[in-house]
């Protein structure tokens, strides 16, 4: 092998490395002191207590400051349970407007919120770390 190509598949190999360097040079200059968790899998509900049930399907995604990573990851399982629980207990009026879905979402947040505040040990809600939740995908049926 020429030495031309050893040093063409030595550069090609060292190109993930040095893409990697660049991005961590990159947050720790002023990138995004975030980062976006996707809550896997997508929760699947039930929904409706009287006549029809219904069904929803959706994925969540929480943005979340980046120091507060490692606690929102420790906590998934509550966190799943807090909103699987939210989310059953709708009805499907509650679902059907955009307006309402919003208010969902705004409570989704604040129960995420309570759930870290309170393994944390802290009273405020608001310090979670947790500083949105989007409804990535919303599908209902009845």
């Amino acid at each position: 092998m020429s030495i031309a190509r050893r040093a063409c598949l030595m550069l090609l190999c060292l190109l993930p490395l040095m893409a990697q360097a660049k991005s961590a040079e990159k947050t720790e200059e002023g990138g995004p002191d975030f980062e976006y968790i996707e809550m896997q899998p997508a929760f699947v509900v039930n929904f409706g207590t009287s006549g029809r049930i219904g069904y929803l399907k959706t994925e969540v995604s929480l943005r979340v400051a980046a120091e507060a990573v490692a606690a929102v990851e420790l906590h998934m399982p509550a966190l799943r349970h807090e909103l699987i629980m939210l989310l059953s207990g709708q009805s499907a009026e509650a679902l059907a407007a955009p307006e309402q879905r919003e208010a969902l979402r705004l409570a989704a947040l604040e129960a995420v919120r309570r759930v870290i505040a309170t393994a944390a040990g802290d009273a405020a809600p608001a310090q979670s770390g947790v500083t949105d939740l989007l409804f990535t995908s919303f599908i209902l049926q009845r």
